[in-house]
């Protein structure tokens, strides 16, 4: 007996919702754009939201990039919750991150790895960010997503936890 859903025309069947968090210039739409087109586009701080339409494997979801505004309201709506910190920004952004935590798993990347020191990785992300509190499961990889670095990895840990 196979799942039900498959016999479901795509058009019908419910989106998932993945919610793109972030400080300021960390590469939020730079990711978001990434994940939809597969290539760097030129982008502009975003004010509001920005949302696209992007297939995972088979899954269709809402992915969203949030700028500035107000995001309360929508982290309990997601299904998977990416947080891109731009790693140069370590002190600013733990008071935001466990802001947006919700019950849905959360990946964390740490972006701009070319900018930072070496010795400044995604482990002294974790640590700095505190992530052993979390109750949601999470998982925290370093990127370079204005290179595509890391963005196989985005898309392979998306697909798992939303199918």
């Amino acid at each position: 007996m196979g799942n039900y859903l498959s016999y479901v025309p795509h058009s019908i069947r419910p989106q998932k919702r993945v919610m793109i968090f972030g400080l300021p210039d960390s590469g939020k739409t730079s990711l978001l754009y990434w994940l939809k087109f597969g290539k760097q586009v030129e982008t502009a701080p975003t004010i509001g939201i920005n949302q696209e339409d992007i297939v995972y494997d088979t899954i269709s979801t809402v992915t969203m990039d949030f700028g500035i505004c107000d995001y309360i309201s929508y982290k309990d709506k997601a299904d998977v919750v990416i947080y891109v910190v731009g790693t140069d920004k370590l002190e600013d952004v733990k008071p935001h991150f466990h802001s947006v935590v919700s019950a849905a798993p959360i990946l964390i990347l740490a972006n701009k790895q070319d900018l930072v020191d070496k010795s400044h990785t995604h482990v002294s992300t974790i640590q700095a960010l505190n992530f052993w509190d979390l109750e949601c499961e999470w998982k925290c990889i370093p990127t370079v997503i204005s290179q595509g670095i890391g963005i196989g990895s985005i898309r392979a840990w998306v697909s798992k936890h939303i199918s």
